[in-house]
Order: structure tokens, then sequence, then C-alpha cells
């Protein structure tokens, strides 16, 4: 979350009149490739010790493997269109008109 917000609030401050539309471009992917990026080996970190033939360690590896993959998942469908909506509005009614 904190990747996404930071990415968007850098290219708006770079580009303080270019359209949500343009920010989201430009700020997705930069943000979805890193945030898969650590994603990816905090993942790969919890899976691996799913080998560990003790079933508790086991069962919680592969619980907070998935755990990290949905997280990325869900930030990825929520946060960014999120970040679209919150833009829009201090865009339409300045950053006077938002109350968060």
């Amino acid at each position: 979350v904190f990747v996404a917000v930071d990415k968007w609030k850098n290219f708006r401050l770079d580009r303080p009149l270019a359209s949500t539309e343009d920010i989201a471009a430009q700020a997705l992917p930069d943000a979805a490739v890193a945030m898969f990026l650590t994603t990816l080996t905090t993942a790969v970190a919890f899976f691996a010790t799913a080998i560990c033939p003790v079933a508790p360690i086991k069962m919680f590896a592969i619980f907070c493997g998935l755990l990290v993959v949905f997280d990325y998942i869900m930030n990825i469908l929520l946060v960014f269109p999120a970040l679209c909506v919150y833009d829009r509005s201090i865009q339409s009614k300045g950053p006077q008109g938002v109350s968060c």
C-alpha cells in the first residue's frame, strides 16, 4: 500500500495538471512491479518453509505464503481504484473539499 501511495504522490507532484488516468497509467506499472518483486520473494520464502516435516509449521508456511499472494492481488484490485477515486475528488473539489 505504501509503495502504491508513494508512487501516486510522486507522479502527481511531478505532473500537477495531468489527468487521473495519466497518473494511474504511469504509477500503476511502477508500483505493481515493485510490489510484485517483494511479494514474490516473501511468498517463496514461506513456501520454501513448507518442506518442514512438522505439520503445524508446514500449514503455517502455506497459509502465510498464500496470504502474501492474495494480499498483493487485493492491493492491485482495491488500492489503485481507491487512489483514482480520491484523486478525482481532489481534482474536482480541491484539497479543501476532501475530508480524509
